[in-house]
């Protein structure tokens, strides 16, 4: 039988983003009878505006590639050091742990927060077809890895500020530190603009196609 599935927006109903209780059209800037979180309707130009900041995200991180991320105080002067030779420069320096923290704060976390980011936006924009526990997984890594955005730069930070410790050089960070600091702020304002109720909207419109066919 049939079944016609229609999300909240198409009923002019809201629907809370803490506990998806839904509420008349009407109640747009008062909170959730249930959990007393906000409502607020859909972004506009959500995906837009998301995969232009991305892009943007992007664009800074290969800036942090580029740029001097530490620089070393040695006799013949001071030595700048891109990210990758600042990696590599640190484990044959004898400093594995330094080297393995800098590579995974500045380059691992970020790279996967922006391919985390640029799958959601994928799937929203072309309608993927996903199953409802791993669109729920990646959401939940998603809203994980935006809580400790920070963490990793403050731990690329101090992993380049004692890269020197073995050799007993002066080492201080570089301003690569600050082109990432801009790239995590970034991907934390895409994904706060990012709406989770595109993807239930196209699985919804999917839902529907399906039971009608």
């Amino acid at each position: 039988m049939p079944v016609n599935v229609r999300c909240a927006s198409d009923m002019g109903l809201l629907s809370c983003r803490k506990c998806q209780r839904v509420h008349p059209d009407s109640m747009d800037s008062l909170r959730c009878l249930r959990c007393g979180h906000p409502l607020q309707r859909a972004h506009t130009l959500s995906l837009t505006r998301s995969a232009m900041l991305l892009a943007m995200a992007v664009l800074a991180l290969c800036a942090a590639g580029l740029l001097t991320m530490s620089v070393a105080d040695g006799p013949a002067g001071p030595v700048p050091l891109p990210l990758m030779a600042a990696i590599s420069g640190g484990w044959r320096a004898g400093e594995p742990l330094a080297a393995l923290l800098l590579a995974t704060g500045a380059l691992l976390f970020p790279l996967l927060r922006l391919g985390l980011m640029a799958l959601l936006l994928l799937t929203a924009w072309q309608g993927w077809r996903q199953p409802p526990r791993r669109l729920t997984l990646l959401l939940r890594w998603q809203a994980g890895a935006s809580r400790c955005a920070m963490l990793p730069l403050v731990i690329a930070t101090l992993a380049a500020s004692c890269m020197g410790s073995a050799s007993s050089l002066h080492v201080h960070p570089g301003p690569a530190l600050l082109a990432l600091a801009l790239s995590a702020w970034l991907t934390t304002l895409a994904t706060r603009i990012f709406d989770p109720r595109l993807l239930a909207h196209d699985a919804a419109g999917q839902a529907q196609a399906s039971s009608t066919g």
